[in-house]
């Protein structure tokens, strides 16, 4: 009996150590890359709302809007991200 107890609070001790990043992750602030990215991706948004052609654009970044999501990129990914939303901008201010 004393080793099946020993066996389950390891159990719950490693678990509650597996879900401690994604904590971290959910509660960190954000970079300031991320923060840019943030930003870029709300004025996107505030363009396309004003075009009714642009829903997919609205559907795909949309979903990237929240912390959780945007804390998970590193500085390249942002970076990237960046670059893609600077043309889509350019290409929605051609569309008006």
């Amino acid at each position: 009996m004393k080793k099946s107890k020993k066996i389950i609070l390891s159990i719950l001790g490693a678990s509650s150590l597996i879900s401690l990043p994604i904590v971290a992750i959910s509660c960190s602030k954000l970079t300031s890359k991320q923060q840019q990215v943030k930003s870029k991706i709300k004025q996107l948004l505030d363009m396309a709302k004003k075009i009714p052609s642009a829903g997919e654009i609205m559907n795909q970044y949309g979903k990237m809007i929240k912390d959780e999501e945007i804390a998970k990129l590193n500085d390249q990914q942002c970076d990237a991200i960046l670059f893609s939303i600077d043309l889509v901008i350019n290409q929605l201010k051609n569309i008006k």
